[in-house]
């Protein structure tokens, strides 16, 4: 399979490459015949194939028709898209502004490469886009590291991948300038957070049920209350509606762990952004924090 795997890349089908890389990993891992990763992997990657066989049989038949602009179905195969071509397809937006909620650096096994991914909030619509850096093993030195930023992006250009609930971005950097968070900015941010976890649960449900989507979005969700139950934080609107905050074991970090000594009981007026994640193990449905927003800043739980 690792010869075959390796042939891929041949036929400038790096996605499909990667997520047979990723079965390939999940079986190295493999304890104590516990196989729930690896099976998630292949319900993945038999989904992908079937997907992109059908899409790419729609378009050979059409090759002039606008691409699927809904999905990320075109990167999951292997393409890479081009900034002119996005604007073309109406995916970008002019005169935005963007504050990057959080950041975190790790390393793709299955692409090989280092990535540098940023998560935004754009103060226009409330929706939360990913920037991702990537940084190939045999040219990391020659790309330079993306890192975290604390001003307000003010943007001419921000250009918009097709995909799902976190859509990635892009913009040119000379076409940027900068300014300082203010506490107009903050009580924005909290504005925008849910206060129905119910609400939010069953839009994450919704997605993470199509095997093609990210198992992971990130959502913003305004605190009401907090305490502990056994080892795991649990917080609550004020509806009463319930999430369990837990670390996402692949993720290799403790922000849930780091949360736990900063936040009060009673966290009223308080948001916190977070990283959904669905145990197929236990079934339970929890969220992983990224950066906690006060009215007075935002307290980055990564680094």
């Amino acid at each position: 399979m690792q010869a075959q795997v390796k042939e891929l890349g041949n036929y400038y089908i790096g996605g499909i490459q990667t997520a047979f890389n990723n079965l390939l990993l999940e079986l190295g891992e493999v304890e104590n015949e516990e196989y729930t990763h690896v099976i998630d992997q292949i319900n993945f990657i038999s989904a992908l194939l079937k997907k992109s066989t059908e899409y790419l049989n729609r378009r050979k038949v059409d090759p002039e028709g606008d691409p699927e602009l809904d999905s990320a179905i075109e990167e999951q195969i292997g393409y890479v898209w081009k900034l002119i071509e996005l604007m073309q397809y109406g995916l970008y937006e002019e005169n935005g502004e963007l504050i990057q909620l959080s950041f975190n650096s790790y390393d793709n096994q299955a692409r090989k490469e280092y990535v540098d991914e940023g998560l935004w909030l754009n103060m226009r619509t409330g929706r939360i886009y990913k920037t991702k850096n990537y940084r190939p093993y045999r040219a990391a030195k020659y790309i330079k590291e993306d890192n975290s930023s604390f001003d307000v992006l003010q943007l001419k250009e921000m250009y918009i991948y097709p995909g799902d609930q976190n859509p990635r971005v892009r913009w040119e950097t000379e076409a940027v300038k900068g300014r300082k968070l203010t506490a107009k900015d903050l009580a924005a941010i909290l504005a925008f957070a849910s206060r129905n976890y119910a609400d939010t649960i069953k839009t994450i449900k919704n997605t993470i049920k199509n095997p093609l989507m990210d198992k992971h979005p990130v959502v913003l969700i305004s605190l009401h209350k907090a305490y502990l139950c056994g080892d795991n934080l649990v917080v609550e609107d004020q509806l009463g509606n319930k999430l369990t905050l837990k670390d996402i074991e692949e993720q290799n970090v403790s922000s849930a762990t780091n949360l736990k000594a900063i936040l009060p009981s009673a966290p009223e007026g308080l948001a916190l952004t977070v990283m959904m994640n669905n145990d197929m193990q236990t079934g339970l449905l929890s969220a992983q924090p990224m950066s906690l927003i006060t009215p007075e800043k935002i307290i980055r739980l990564l680094y």
